[in-house]
């Protein structure tokens, strides 16, 4: 961690230096401290889609699912391809029983290659007849 502060305090208007601190307090499972990190990585580069899917995922570990979804949208509207975020954001629409929005992403997710969320849906019964 040293070298992560030492790199954030050479390079302080780094986006990428506070992404990477960012994602070292989210692999020790300090999501407060992963969090404020990716708020200043996207506070200096607000298309740093990284910054915002793994904030996402911290919210979720803290189970503040609503913020989640809101940074899964932004990731999306950056990078509508990537199936991990329509799963993921999927995942908290089902937690705040939003079943038509996760059923949705699960679609989305399913047809970039991500089947997971709608085997799961189906194996949970957790479809929207």
């Amino acid at each position: 961690m040293k070298n992560f502060n030492k790199v954030v305090s050479l390079n302080a208007m780094n986006a990428n230096a506070y992404c990477n601190r960012g994602d070292v307090y989210k692999a020790l499972n300090d999501f407060e401290n992963a969090i404020n990190d990716y708020t200043k990585s996207i506070y200096l580069n607000d298309n740093k889609v990284e910054a915002y899917r793994n904030r996402a995922l911290s919210f979720v570990e803290i189970k503040d699912y609503e913020n989640s979804i809101k940074d899964f949208t932004k990731a999306i509207k950056l990078n509508p391809n990537h199936a991990n975020s329509y799963h993921n954001r999927g995942l908290s629409y089902i937690i705040l029983k939003d079943m038509d929005s996760a059923l949705k992403d699960a679609q989305k997710a399913n047809a970039l290659g991500n089947s997971k969320l709608l085997n799961l849906m189906k194996q949970k019964k957790l479809l929207v007849a």
